[in-house]
């Protein structure tokens, strides 16, 4: 698949990597019995065919026993099947990035890169993709330089802990305003062009939903340093 977002269009609930060409993982939502015979806990199992592994990892959900349809992979009540479905692709953009950040990966750290996420995933873990693909694309001289400037960028304005779904236009606009005095004018247009291009990765993977940056204008982010207020 050469497109990232690619990678989140599933018919059967399947990734194939592009460092693991051939390799599938599934993520399969299965019940085990309660205390009582009329309800059932939900958990995932996360299976890669290349190694035979496979880990459970709890919803910490109940439903109905027969609420739950395994061969549909669905539940009757709505609002536990959208949890559900929106959780299942949450683990499949964690194997990815876990994929693209080591290039191979145990199932076994999965779990704990899941549990971190629970709280959405950050600028600073898109710009390491990015990064990761500019390293292929430009010389190593580019890369470097290109890589220091966002990444300093990233670290003093505190963009990088960021949860990049919670990030607006405004805050956009108001860090690049206050740290454009910080830089000549050709290293300013590079950073703006970087973080573009880190939430432009976002939304082509579906972490986030509307791109804040295309809501910014640039011309007057280019023409002046006084801020746009709310």
């Amino acid at each position: 698949m050469s497109k990232t977002k690619d990678y989140f269009n599933y018919f059967h609930h399947q990734i194939t990597c592009n460092a693991m060409k051939g390799n599938r993982f599934f993520v399969r939502i299965i019940s085990r019995k309660c205390a009582d015979t009329y309800t059932v806990a939900l958990y995932f199992r996360i299976k890669c065919d290349y190694s035979s592994q496979q880990i459970m990892y709890s919803t910490g959900l109940k439903c109905l026993k027969s609420d739950f349809n395994p061969k549909k992979q669905t539940i009757k009540q709505k609002g536990i099947d959208q949890i559900l479905q929106a959780e299942k692709q949450r683990i499949y953009k964690a194997i990815y990035y876990l994929n693209e950040q080591s290039k191979g990966f145990d199932l076994s750290q999965l779990k704990s890169v899941l549990i971190k996420s629970k709280n959405g995933v950050l600028v600073a873990d898109v710009c390491e993709v990015v990064l990761r693909e500019m390293q292929k694309e430009v010389k190593q001289l580019s890369f470097e330089q290109s890589k220091s400037v966002l990444t300093k960028f990233l670290r003093i304005s505190k963009l990088d802990k960021m949860v990049i779904s919670e990030v607006t236009h405004l805050t956009l606009d108001k860090l690049l305003f206050k740290y454009k005095e910080n830089y000549q004018i050709r290293s300013f247009k590079k950073i703006v062009g970087l973080v573009k291009r880190v939430f432009q990765k976002a939304y082509n993977t579906e972490i986030i939903k509307d791109n804040p940056f295309s809501r910014l204008d640039l011309k007057q982010l280019f023409k002046t340093n006084i801020p746009i207020k709310k």
